[in-house]
């Protein structure tokens, strides 16, 4: 029998801008998946981001070298639920016989516990332009995801060898710096230089 999964999901969202200086906007999810025992279905996303453009400060709209300079800071939650539907659901096969009827025997072990999959993730960044030829940005990032949607290998005795859990945790971190240049920039030619490098350090 084909297998089905029902999604829906209510999004809302503030965006706020003042004097073109300061940015501020807040969203606020809530998602329910099928996937999930009826308990278990609901999951929340807050998230907000703030920027503060210094280049529209007097202070430093005075300064001619520094055509863009900006600080952004974000936090939000996301959640992964991507692993098929019925997996928390005892499931059986008829694939055997009793007494010459058709029998059914257990496949899938029950969890009614299992749920979303969730990480929060913080970003600080920070960005600079000069003479408008070159940019720079550069951005930290810091992601943990807990209770990681896995299918945990169980002992051969119980008589099941998986069972879908929430176990676990990651963390995922690091730093990325990236650069362009613009060399020349002319109504004829336009020759421009990339640079990005970074570090990413996870823990499982």
């Amino acid at each position: 029998a084909p297998s089905k999964s029902v999604m829906q999901s209510f999004i809302s969202q503030v965006n706020y801008n003042y004097s073109s200086k300061y940015f501020l906007s807040a969203s606020y999810r809530i998602d329910q998946s099928s996937q999930f025992a009826p308990n278990k279905r609901t999951a929340k996303f807050p998230s907000v981001s703030a920027a503060w453009l210094l280049s529209n400060e007097d202070f430093i709209n005075n300064i001619s070298l520094i055509s863009n300079l900006k600080v952004k800071a974000s936090w939000g939650k996301t959640g992964m639920k991507d692993i098929g539907p019925y997996r928390y659901m005892e499931m059986f096969s008829f694939s055997s016989q009793y007494d010459g009827e058709s029998a059914a025997v257990p496949t899938q072990m029950a969890n009614p516990d299992l749920t979303w999959e969730q990480t929060d993730q913080l970003n600080l960044g920070f960005e600079i332009g000069l003479y408008d030829r070159l940019n720079l940005e550069l951005n930290l990032y810091h992601n943990m995801t807990k209770d990681l949607l896995v299918e945990r290998a169980l002992p051969p005795s119980g008589g099941f060898r998986t069972q879908w859990q929430n176990i676990g945790k990651d963390l995922n971190q690091g730093i990325e710096f990236s650069l362009n240049s613009d060399i020349i920039k002319s109504a004829n030619l336009n020759w421009s230089v990339d640079f990005s490098v970074g570090y990413n350090k996870n823990e499982l």
